[in-house]
C-alpha cells in the first residue's frame, strides 16, 4: 500500500514520521536543488510498518493539480534523478 505525504526539503533531507531521509543515487549526487520547496513523497506500508525507504512523487502544486508540470527540468531521462530515499 503506498501514501503520500508532503514535506520541504530542507539542506537535502525531508523529516517524516521522527525519520530523517536523504536521497540514495549512486548516479549522479544530489545537488540541493530542491531545497526549500515543497514535495509529494510516497510512503510504503508493508507488513503492518512503514518502510525506512520513500519515492519523490512530484512537487506539492503537481500532486493537487495534474496538469501542473513543475518538474519537467528536473527529468533525466523520463525520471528524476532522485527518485529513492532512504532512512538516514
Amino acid at each position: 500500500m503506498i501514501s503520500f505525504v508532503i514535506r520541504t526539503i530542507t539542506n537535502g533531507h525531508v523529516k517524516i514520521f521522527g525519520k530523517n531521509f536523504a536521497p540514495s543515487e549512486q548516479f549522479q549526487k544530489y545537488d540541493g536543488r530542491f531545497d526549500g520547496g515543497k514535495y509529494a513523497f510516497g510512503l510504503y506500508y508493508t507488513c503492518g510498518k512503514f518502510e525506512d525507504f520513500i519515492c519523490l512523487w512530484g512537487s506539492e502544486r503537481e500532486y493537487k493539480n495534474p496538469e501542473c508540470d513543475d518538474m519537467k527540468d528536473t527529468l533525466v531521462d523520463g525520471g528524476f534523478p532522485w527518485i529513492w530515499w532512504y532512512a538516514k
